[in-house]
Protein backbone atom coordinates (compact mmCIF):
# COMPACT_ATOMS: atom_id res chain seq x y z
CA UNK A 1 0.00 0.00 0.00
CA UNK A 2 0.96 2.93 -0.87
CA UNK A 3 2.14 5.49 2.17
CA UNK A 4 0.27 8.99 2.76
CA UNK A 5 0.59 12.31 4.55
CA UNK A 6 -2.57 12.80 6.32
CA UNK A 7 -4.34 15.66 8.41
CA UNK A 8 -7.28 16.10 10.32
CA UNK A 9 -8.29 18.08 13.48
CA UNK A 10 -7.15 16.52 16.43
CA UNK A 11 -4.97 13.59 17.42
CA UNK A 12 -4.95 10.74 14.93
CA UNK A 13 -7.06 7.81 15.90
CA UNK A 14 -5.46 4.15 16.17
CA UNK A 15 -7.75 3.40 13.10
CA UNK A 16 -6.51 5.97 11.16
CA UNK A 17 -4.03 5.56 8.46
CA UNK A 18 -1.49 2.41 7.79
CA UNK A 19 1.92 2.02 8.96
CA UNK A 20 4.70 4.10 7.07
CA UNK A 21 1.65 7.42 7.35
CA UNK A 22 2.31 10.38 8.77
CA UNK A 23 -0.53 12.79 10.03
CA UNK A 24 -0.58 16.69 10.31
CA UNK A 25 -3.50 18.13 13.25
CA UNK A 26 -4.11 21.21 11.88
CA UNK A 27 -5.26 22.22 15.28
CA UNK A 28 -1.57 22.18 16.70
CA UNK A 29 0.22 22.25 13.87
CA UNK A 30 2.28 19.02 15.45
CA UNK A 31 3.38 16.29 13.24
CA UNK A 32 2.86 12.59 14.00
CA UNK A 33 4.91 9.57 12.01
CA UNK A 34 5.97 7.51 10.85
CA UNK A 35 2.99 4.89 12.08
CA UNK A 36 4.84 1.96 13.53
CA UNK A 37 3.29 -1.52 14.13
CA UNK A 38 -0.56 -0.13 14.46
CA UNK A 39 0.34 2.89 16.74
CA UNK A 40 1.45 7.13 16.16
CA UNK A 41 4.61 7.83 18.09
CA UNK A 42 4.59 10.83 19.78
CA UNK A 43 3.86 14.37 18.19
CA UNK A 44 6.47 17.03 16.60
CA UNK A 45 5.97 20.16 16.96
CA UNK A 46 6.44 21.78 12.90
CA UNK A 47 5.38 25.41 14.39
CA UNK A 48 8.59 27.11 15.85
CA UNK A 49 8.49 29.71 19.16
CA UNK A 50 7.30 32.67 18.11
CA UNK A 51 9.79 34.91 17.56
CA UNK A 52 11.04 38.03 19.53
CA UNK A 53 9.69 41.61 18.40
CA UNK A 54 12.12 43.59 15.92
CA UNK A 55 13.38 47.03 16.98
CA UNK A 56 11.65 49.74 15.29
CA UNK A 57 13.74 51.48 12.17
CA UNK A 58 14.82 55.26 12.51
CA UNK A 59 12.82 57.82 10.01
CA UNK A 60 14.47 59.53 7.13
CA UNK A 61 15.04 62.83 6.65
CA UNK A 62 12.77 64.51 4.84
CA UNK A 63 14.19 65.80 1.36
CA UNK A 64 14.26 69.48 0.29
CA UNK A 65 12.00 71.25 -1.70
CA UNK A 66 12.59 71.83 -5.13
CA UNK A 67 11.82 75.15 -6.35
CA UNK A 68 8.65 76.21 -8.31
CA UNK A 69 8.96 76.52 -12.05
CA UNK A 70 7.62 79.49 -13.96
CA UNK A 71 4.14 79.19 -15.17
CA UNK A 72 3.56 79.26 -18.89
CA UNK A 73 1.15 81.26 -20.86
CA UNK A 74 -0.95 79.02 -23.94
CA UNK A 75 -3.13 81.08 -26.90
CA UNK A 76 -6.30 79.76 -28.13
CA UNK A 77 -6.14 78.02 -31.49
CA UNK A 78 -8.35 79.61 -34.60
CA UNK A 79 -11.12 77.71 -35.19
CA UNK A 80 -11.71 75.82 -38.89
CA UNK A 81 -14.34 76.36 -41.05
CA UNK A 82 -17.51 74.31 -41.16
CA UNK A 83 -17.15 72.24 -44.31
CA UNK A 84 -20.20 71.73 -46.24
CA UNK A 85 -22.62 68.88 -46.03
CA UNK A 86 -22.44 65.57 -48.30
CA UNK A 87 -25.31 64.15 -50.82
CA UNK A 88 -27.96 61.28 -49.18
CA UNK A 89 -27.61 58.02 -50.62
CA UNK A 90 -29.93 56.73 -52.89
CA UNK A 91 -32.09 53.67 -51.40
CA UNK A 92 -31.26 50.04 -52.60
CA UNK A 93 -33.59 48.80 -55.71
CA UNK A 94 -34.23 45.15 -54.48
CA UNK A 95 -37.15 44.06 -53.41
CA UNK A 96 -38.63 41.72 -50.47
CA UNK A 97 -39.19 38.48 -51.18
CA UNK A 98 -43.17 36.56 -50.60
CA UNK A 99 -43.32 34.12 -47.49
CA UNK A 100 -43.45 30.93 -47.92
CA UNK A 101 -46.97 28.80 -48.11
CA UNK A 102 -47.35 26.47 -44.83
CA UNK A 103 -46.99 23.04 -45.24
CA UNK A 104 -50.03 20.70 -44.52
CA UNK A 105 -50.30 18.99 -41.33
CA UNK A 106 -49.78 14.95 -41.26
CA UNK A 107 -52.34 12.98 -40.47
CA UNK A 108 -52.65 10.61 -37.19
CA UNK A 109 -51.29 6.71 -37.39
CA UNK A 110 -54.22 4.72 -37.42
CA UNK A 111 -53.99 2.31 -33.48
CA UNK A 112 -52.41 -1.41 -33.86
CA UNK A 113 -54.94 -4.34 -32.95
CA UNK A 114 -55.04 -5.56 -29.22
CA UNK A 115 -52.99 -8.86 -29.00
CA UNK A 116 -55.22 -12.03 -28.79
CA UNK A 117 -56.09 -13.64 -24.91
CA UNK A 118 -53.52 -16.16 -24.28
CA UNK A 119 -55.42 -19.87 -24.36
CA UNK A 120 -56.06 -21.43 -20.83
CA UNK A 121 -53.72 -23.92 -19.52
CA UNK A 122 -54.79 -27.53 -19.82
CA UNK A 123 -53.79 -28.56 -16.15
CA UNK A 124 -56.49 -30.38 -14.19
CA UNK A 125 -57.48 -30.18 -10.72
CA UNK A 126 -55.99 -32.75 -8.31
CA UNK A 127 -58.31 -35.42 -6.24
CA UNK A 128 -58.68 -34.45 -2.37
CA UNK A 129 -56.86 -37.18 -0.65
CA UNK A 130 -58.44 -39.96 2.04
CA UNK A 131 -58.98 -39.21 5.37
CA UNK A 132 -56.04 -39.72 8.01
CA UNK A 133 -56.61 -42.63 10.40
CA UNK A 134 -57.73 -41.25 13.61
CA UNK A 135 -54.78 -40.57 16.32
CA UNK A 136 -54.66 -43.04 19.09
CA UNK A 137 -56.10 -41.69 23.05
CA UNK A 138 -53.20 -39.60 24.42
CA UNK A 139 -52.79 -40.99 28.61
CA UNK A 140 -54.60 -39.20 31.18
CA UNK A 141 -52.41 -36.48 32.37
CA UNK A 142 -51.43 -36.02 36.17
CA UNK A 143 -53.97 -34.48 38.80
CA UNK A 144 -53.66 -30.73 40.02
CA UNK A 145 -52.83 -29.56 42.76
CA UNK A 146 -55.65 -29.13 44.86
CA UNK A 147 -56.81 -25.49 44.54
CA UNK A 148 -56.91 -23.40 47.90
CA UNK A 149 -59.55 -23.43 50.23
CA UNK A 150 -62.71 -21.01 50.35
CA UNK A 151 -63.09 -18.53 53.18
CA UNK A 152 -64.18 -19.85 56.77
CA UNK A 153 -63.83 -23.68 54.98
CA UNK A 154 -61.42 -25.71 57.50
CA UNK A 155 -59.16 -28.52 55.58
CA UNK A 156 -57.88 -31.35 57.51
CA UNK A 157 -54.49 -33.25 57.39
CA UNK A 158 -53.73 -36.74 58.49
CA UNK A 159 -50.04 -35.96 58.39
CA UNK A 160 -47.20 -38.36 57.10
CA UNK A 161 -43.82 -38.75 56.90
CA UNK A 162 -41.57 -39.05 53.98
CA UNK A 163 -41.99 -42.35 53.81
CA UNK A 164 -45.57 -41.96 53.08
CA UNK A 165 -47.38 -43.26 56.60
CA UNK A 166 -49.55 -41.33 58.98
CA UNK A 167 -48.01 -43.65 61.60
CA UNK A 168 -44.22 -42.51 62.72
CA UNK A 169 -42.27 -44.25 63.98
CA UNK A 170 -39.03 -43.02 65.96
CA UNK A 171 -36.14 -45.35 67.35
CA UNK A 172 -32.71 -43.94 68.05
CA UNK A 173 -30.05 -43.79 70.61
CA UNK A 174 -29.05 -40.27 70.51
CA UNK A 175 -30.89 -37.03 70.09
CA UNK A 176 -32.73 -36.90 67.02
CA UNK A 177 -36.04 -35.09 65.02
CA UNK A 178 -38.36 -36.84 62.81
CA UNK A 179 -40.58 -34.18 60.01
CA UNK A 180 -43.81 -34.73 58.41
CA UNK A 181 -44.10 -34.00 54.45
CA UNK A 182 -44.81 -30.85 53.69
CA UNK A 183 -48.37 -29.39 53.83
CA UNK A 184 -51.44 -26.75 53.39
CA UNK A 185 -50.35 -25.48 49.66
CA UNK A 186 -50.54 -21.93 51.31
CA UNK A 187 -51.01 -19.71 48.40
CA UNK A 188 -48.93 -15.88 48.29
CA UNK A 189 -50.54 -12.92 50.13
CA UNK A 190 -53.03 -14.20 52.24
CA UNK A 191 -52.95 -15.10 55.96
CA UNK A 192 -54.37 -18.52 57.77
CA UNK A 193 -55.29 -19.86 61.04
CA UNK A 194 -53.53 -23.50 61.86
CA UNK A 195 -54.32 -25.83 64.76
CA UNK A 196 -51.67 -28.97 64.78
CA UNK A 197 -52.47 -32.07 66.95
CA UNK A 198 -49.24 -34.03 67.57
CA UNK A 199 -50.13 -37.86 69.27
CA UNK A 200 -47.51 -40.18 70.54
CA UNK A 201 -47.27 -43.31 72.55
CA UNK A 202 -43.50 -44.19 74.24
CA UNK A 203 -43.30 -47.71 76.30
CA UNK A 204 -39.93 -46.82 78.45
CA UNK A 205 -39.72 -46.63 82.20
CA UNK A 206 -38.91 -43.55 83.94
CA UNK A 207 -39.61 -41.68 80.71
CA UNK A 208 -38.74 -38.14 81.06
CA UNK A 209 -41.04 -35.39 79.97
CA UNK A 210 -38.40 -33.00 78.67
CA UNK A 211 -36.86 -35.63 76.83
CA UNK A 212 -39.65 -35.26 74.07
CA UNK A 213 -40.86 -32.06 72.11
CA UNK A 214 -42.46 -31.07 68.52
CA UNK A 215 -41.61 -27.92 66.29
CA UNK A 216 -43.62 -26.27 63.52
CA UNK A 217 -41.63 -25.23 60.73
CA UNK A 218 -43.03 -22.96 57.48
CA UNK A 219 -41.87 -22.99 53.92
CA UNK A 220 -41.75 -20.22 51.08
CA UNK A 221 -39.54 -16.80 51.87
CA UNK A 222 -41.42 -13.79 53.18
CA UNK A 223 -43.45 -15.72 55.03
CA UNK A 224 -44.18 -15.44 58.48
CA UNK A 225 -44.97 -17.50 61.28
CA UNK A 226 -46.53 -16.84 64.78
CA UNK A 227 -47.74 -19.75 67.05
CA UNK A 228 -47.99 -21.37 70.54
CA UNK A 229 -47.77 -24.85 72.18
CA UNK A 230 -49.58 -26.44 75.15
CA UNK A 231 -48.27 -30.22 75.70
CA UNK A 232 -49.10 -33.09 78.28
CA UNK A 233 -47.52 -36.24 79.29
CA UNK A 234 -49.36 -39.09 81.16
CA UNK A 235 -48.54 -42.56 82.00
CA UNK A 236 -51.18 -44.95 79.75
CA UNK A 237 -50.48 -48.24 81.24
CA UNK A 238 -47.86 -50.31 84.22
CA UNK A 239 -47.48 -53.90 83.29
CA UNK A 240 -45.12 -56.39 85.08
CA UNK A 241 -42.66 -55.70 82.15
CA UNK A 242 -42.65 -52.13 81.22
CA UNK A 243 -44.55 -48.34 81.33
CA UNK A 244 -46.22 -47.14 78.35
CA UNK A 245 -46.77 -43.08 78.35
CA UNK A 246 -48.99 -41.01 76.05
CA UNK A 247 -47.98 -37.78 74.95
CA UNK A 248 -50.28 -34.71 73.13
CA UNK A 249 -48.99 -31.51 71.39
CA UNK A 250 -51.37 -28.83 70.44
CA UNK A 251 -50.18 -26.21 68.03
CA UNK A 252 -52.38 -22.76 67.16
CA UNK A 253 -50.92 -20.19 65.56
CA UNK A 254 -51.63 -17.87 62.13
CA UNK A 255 -49.20 -17.80 59.01
CA UNK A 256 -48.56 -14.36 56.71
CA UNK A 257 -47.82 -15.84 53.51
CA UNK A 258 -45.53 -13.69 51.33
CA UNK A 259 -44.86 -13.44 47.76
CA UNK A 260 -44.59 -17.74 47.16
CA UNK A 261 -46.83 -20.18 47.48
CA UNK A 262 -45.49 -21.96 51.32
CA UNK A 263 -46.38 -24.70 52.88
CA UNK A 264 -46.30 -26.11 57.25
CA UNK A 265 -44.34 -28.85 58.54
CA UNK A 266 -44.10 -30.36 62.14
CA UNK A 267 -41.33 -32.51 63.50
CA UNK A 268 -41.26 -34.69 66.53
CA UNK A 269 -37.35 -34.53 68.68
CA UNK A 270 -36.57 -37.10 71.01
CA UNK A 271 -34.05 -34.71 73.08
CA UNK A 272 -32.03 -37.90 75.06
CA UNK A 273 -32.45 -40.51 73.00
CA UNK A 274 -35.39 -42.11 75.08
CA UNK A 275 -36.94 -43.97 71.41
CA UNK A 276 -34.24 -46.63 71.76
CA UNK A 277 -32.51 -49.02 74.09
CA UNK A 278 -32.55 -52.81 75.24
CA UNK A 279 -36.35 -52.94 75.11
CA UNK A 280 -38.45 -51.93 72.11
CA UNK A 281 -39.03 -48.21 73.42
CA UNK A 282 -40.04 -46.68 69.94
CA UNK A 283 -42.05 -43.08 69.94
CA UNK A 284 -45.49 -44.03 67.77
CA UNK A 285 -46.56 -40.65 66.59
CA UNK A 286 -50.01 -39.37 64.32
CA UNK A 287 -50.58 -36.11 63.85
CA UNK A 288 -53.33 -34.10 62.49
CA UNK A 289 -53.57 -30.37 61.05
CA UNK A 290 -56.25 -28.25 60.39
CA UNK A 291 -55.98 -24.90 58.22
CA UNK A 292 -58.62 -22.00 57.79
CA UNK A 293 -58.39 -19.17 56.11
CA UNK A 294 -58.27 -15.91 58.28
Amino acid sequence: DTNTLLNGKGTPKASTGIDGDFYIDTNTMNIYGPKTKGKWPTAVPLKGAAGTNGTNGTNGNTGATGATGAKGTATNGIDGATGPAGPSGSSGAGSSGPAGATGATGSTGAQGPIGNTGATGSGTTGSKGDTGNKGDTGSKGDTGTAGAAGNNAVTAFDLVTTGGTTNWALSSATPTEIFSNPFGNLQPNTNYHFTIIVKGVAARTGFATFSVGSVVGLTGAGSVLNYASEYGIGQNSDSAFAKTYTFTYLHKGTVQVGANVSSLNVSVIDGDGWSAGLTANSFFITAKAFIQIA
